[in-house]
């Protein structure tokens, strides 16, 4: 799944890097320059299904023209359903400003990425969870990575994401979603069918 980055240089692109990294999707960086053929010309090659643009070089509402030069549909498409006729696998595009940062980054220019990280005896540093995935539940902080990390020893368990969800009583609720490993799916579907 390629992502495609319209920037320069910026701490956003930074974060659009690590995210795409974490998703385990495919960069593609556009040349801040390029007009409307190119632009449509990599995203066809590249088969982008996400176009996030930065201002910096352009102004935001230059990146605004040269996409809607590709994509007229622009206007009457509904947030999250782009259908672009000229380029059919491109569904999302993603404006990133300035005004998204500014909480990010402090007063002496440090960029707090909001990662919750340890540092071994040797100086090297891993990342164990992140800030904003605490889910608070009952007044109790829960954190998804732990859940996870215990929940991974289990040998049928091949991947999981534990999450939060609205709860009345306790504020959030913790969810965990297990995918099996395909020994185990098999095993686990005939049990159900024989029953």
């Amino acid at each position: 799944m390629p992502i495609a980055i319209w920037a320069n240089n910026v701490p956003e692109w930074l974060y659009t890097q690590y995210g795409t990294g974490k998703m385990g999707a495919v960069l593609v960086t556009v040349n801040t320059s390029y007009k409307s053929f190119e632009l449509e010309y990599l995203l066809e090659q590249s088969d982008a299904s996400t176009l996030v643009f930065i201002g910096g070089v352009r102004e935001s509402d230059e990146y605004l023209k040269v996409i809607e030069n590709i994509c007229p549909e622009l206007d009457q498409c509904e947030p999250g359903k782009l259908n672009c006729e000229r380029l059919p696998r491109l569904k999302n595009l993603v404006h990133i400003g300035p005004e998204e940062t500014v909480s990010a980054i402090d007063s002496k220019n440090w960029l707090h990425t909001g990662d919750l990280a340890v540092m071994d005896e040797n100086g090297y540093c891993k990342i164990t969870g992140r800030i904003k995935d605490m889910i608070i539940r009952g007044g109790e902080n829960v954190y998804p990575r732990e859940i996870e990390e215990f929940l991974f020893t289990h040998p049928k368990v091949m991947d999981v994401q534990v999450i939060g969800v609205p709860s009345e009583r306790y504020g959030e609720e913790v969810v965990a979603y297990i995918h099996l490993s395909v020994r185990y799916r098999k095993t686990l579907f005939v049990n159900r069918s024989m029953k």
